[in-house]
């Protein structure tokens, strides 16, 4: 079941999430991106500590689409050092992880 990851980040809005989300899964990317928030942060920044509102993304994936994921993450991405977490997913309901694999396949292999 490790061909499947959820990948974290957090945006500095809610458009910002959106239009991620959008591009993701447009691009076949993601299955799907979950949008939470707004929450709140707290974490030390160039020696500041910070304390900001953010969004939440859920970005369910392929373990095969990671390095492009984060890739395509950073470039879109506000912030200069963006959340970007990876984590794979043991186990889930056989009919969702068939959608979710059919969602992120290319168009000639579903």
């Amino acid at each position: 079941m490790t061909e499947f990851i959820e990948l974290t980040t957090t945006t500095a809005s809610e458009q910002e999430a959106r239009e991620l989300a959008q591009l993701l899964v447009d691009q076949r990317l993601a299955a799907c991106v979950h949008i939470s928030g707004p929450i709140r942060s707290i974490y030390r920044w160039q020696g500041e500590l910070c304390d900001a509102v953010e969004f939440h993304c859920s970005i369910k994936s392929l373990a095969a689409h990671a390095a492009q994921l984060m890739q395509l993450i950073r470039q879109a991405h506000s912030y200069d050092t963006p959340q970007i977490i990876v984590i794979p997913v043991t186990d889930c309901d056989p009919s969702y992880a068939q959608w979710w694999r059919e969602q992120v396949a290319p168009d000639d292999s579903r």
